[in-house]
């Protein structure tokens, strides 16, 4: 098990996780955490996601020597804790915390993180992407399987994502429109056979005397029956 979703699960802390040693990527966004720990049994996470929670602080994150994608945006950060801030990092996102506000908050970050490519969604200049042939990171275990290639890390995988979520989305809605076409045309099949039975009905009134064989017996049952109020 490589991929690990606990998002939006209202959960207040990060707990119970040494089964999950093996983990590479971890998304913990909208929940009610206030502190990082707990990851201490996940040596190998690369992608930790843990926007829209409660966090104060940035702390125990330093044993995750791989980790390479960090979202904090959406929280309470105050104080910059950029020494906390492990070096493997190559994207990194604080923003909506009181600390992107600082002066020095970019200069502190890129001079702590030298491998930073992304800053809050946005390329640093002068830095690019590695053209080495890294291990990619399966970032759509929630929906269609698809494979990064070695430069797409971090935050542009995480859009590539959610481009994928859209496409699935929007294959949902056509299935949908798909069903209301084919349901409206039944409820247009079922008023043309009310219609007929009515036309039937008023010709049986004109022709009183017209004998009724078995089928059409039961056919007149089954017309009084769909004419009657209330009836479906």
């Amino acid at each position: 098990m490589k991929n690990l979703h606990l998002e939006w699960q209202n959960l207040e802390e990060i707990c119970n996780l040494e089964m999950f040693e093996s983990i590479e990527v971890l998304y913990l966004q909208h929940n009610r955490i206030d502190r990082i720990q707990g990851l201490e049994s996940m040596p190998q996470l690369q992608f930790l996601a843990l926007q829209r929670n409660q966090i104060a602080v940035i702390e125990n994150l330093l044993h995750l020597k791989q980790l390479e994608f960090l979202d904090l945006s959406g929280n309470k950060i105050v104080e910059l804790q950029d020494s906390e801030l492990p070096e493997s990092l190559n994207v990194l996102s604080l923003k909506s915390n009181p600390c992107s506000k600082i002066p020095d908050y970019k200069s502190r970050l890129l001079n702590r993180v030298q491998k930073l490519l992304y800053l809050d969604g946005n390329t640093i200049e002068g830095r690019e992407p590695p053209q080495d042939d890294a291990p990619t990171i399966d970032l759509f275990a929630a929906g269609e399987q698809q494979q990064l290639n070695p430069n797409e890390t971090g935050l542009s995988a995480y859009y590539r994502r959610e481009e994928v979520q859209s496409g699935i989305v929007a294959g949902v809605t056509d299935k949908i429109h798909s069903y209301c076409v084919e349901a409206l045309a039944d409820v247009d099949g079922f008023s043309k056979q009310v219609e007929e039975a009515t036309d039937r009905s008023k010709n049986r009134r004109q022709n009183p005397d017209r004998p009724l064989t078995a089928t059409n017996a039961r056919r007149s049952a089954m017309e009084r029956s769909l004419l009657q109020p209330g009836s479906t």
